[in-house]
């Protein structure tokens, strides 16, 4: 494979793919065939970014933990907002790096409330009554 001459040499950039979709959403490959096809790519660092799901890149990154490789697997996904005012609000967030699923604490914070207008509303609420300011 010709590289280009950005990526070769003592100063070289870095290539990667920060947006990659496996068959955990709507992805073509499994996890493991997306990273291999990275990985013969000559990608140095990658993101495993399903829709709604965080744990594939983790169980990615598991399974390619012992094997050698200098290609670094970040865990990742996209996050997605819930309904507001019956409508969903899809803006499409990638979340990179974290330590925890983001579409995971959005969910609990919404499901006492039933959509992210009432989560919303209750947290202004609470704001208002720690004498915090206000929000207009």
């Amino acid at each position: 494979m010709k590289r280009q001459t950005a990526f070769i040499g003592a100063n070289r950039l870095l290539k990667g793919a920060l947006h990659c979709h496996t068959t955990r959403s709507d992805g073509k490959d499994d996890p493991a065939a997306v990273i291999a096809y990275h990985k013969e790519h000559g990608y140095d660092f990658m993101a495993i970014t399903d829709h709604r799901r965080y744990y594939p890149s983790l169980a990615a990154i598991r399974y390619f933990k012992d094997l050698p490789t200098e290609l670094n697997i970040l865990p990742g996904e996209e996050v997605h907002l819930p309904k507001a005012f019956d409508q969903f609000i899809d803006p499409h967030i990638i979340s990179i790096g974290g330590e925890y699923s983001v579409n995971a604490i959005i969910e609990r914070m919404c499901a006492p409330h039933g959509n992210m207008y009432a989560a919303a509303k209750r947290m202004l609420e609470i704001n208002a009554g720690l004498h915090c300011g206000s929000v207009r």
